[in-house]
């Protein structure tokens, strides 16, 4: 009977470590998880600033645009003036 409980103990102990052995696995997917998403957070954060620099280029774009209109539609009002 005491052989018995010491088999039964032995494999309780082997299910122990084979189930701290899979936390651990468990613990280091974690973390790699958390540093793909600091990846994308930086990736997206990247991203967010270029779309806004492209934002700013374009509004400066127009309005650039629409003041050599507004100088044109000028020398052509001067131009036609009796």
């Amino acid at each position: 009977m005491n052989a018995l409980a010491r088999f039964v103990n032995a494999i309780a102990c082997i299910m122990n470590a084979l189930a701290r052995f899979v936390n651990a696995i468990a613990c280091i997917m974690n973390a790699l998880a958390r540093f793909v998403n600091a990846i994308a957070c930086i990736v997206n954060a990247l991203a967010r600033f270029v779309n806004a620099m492209y934002f700013a280029t374009v509004v400066a774009t127009i309005n650039l645009s629409q003041v050599k209109i507004r100088h044109n539609d000028l020398h052509f009002i001067q131009s036609t003036d009796f």
